[in-house]
């Protein structure tokens, strides 16, 4: 699927912390009809940051555990927001192990949303490396 440079942007200002560009943007595709590239890019960027964090080393089911548990425990409300099994479901998912087919889309997509700006937060990328970082998830698109 190939992405826009709009709706990287997007993407690029959510991961930035500049939640009122982020939301600006979205408008603005949504208003265009044109979220489904920013939806894909944010599974492609999922993916590339559960894989650089559960590398080579560390792509157990433990690390994945105490990930999500650790999350969930550093953020007010996080507990209620995102659901333990599931969100260890996708992220092993996304190391290509088990499966996912019974849980909905829906939630998959909160899980990626969620657990994505954490993970790219927790790196503290420099500009430079943020660019680069979706440079590598637009790749796994083609895009």
């Amino acid at each position: 699927m190939t992405v826009t440079d709009d709706q990287a942007a997007a993407l690029r200002a959510q991961l930035a912390g500049d939640y009122d560009e982020h939301r600006r943007l979205l408008a603005d595709l949504n208003s265009r009809g044109v979220l489904g590239g920013y939806t894909a890019l944010v599974t492609a960027a999922f993916i590339e940051a559960v894989d650089r964090r559960f590398g080579p080393g560390h792509r157990d089911d433990a690390a994945v555990t105490a990930f999500i548990a650790g999350v969930r425990s550093r953020f007010p409300g996080a507990d209620d927001e995102i659901d333990q099994d599931t969100a260890e479901r996708v992220v092993r998912k996304a190391l290509g192990r088990g499966s996912i087919g019974d849980i909905d889309g829906p939630a998959i997509r909160r899980v990626e949303m969620l657990l994505l700006p954490v993970m790219v937060a927790d790196e503290q990328y420099s500009g430079e490396e943020l660019d680069r970082f979706l440079a590598a998830a637009r790749k796994l698109l083609g895009s």
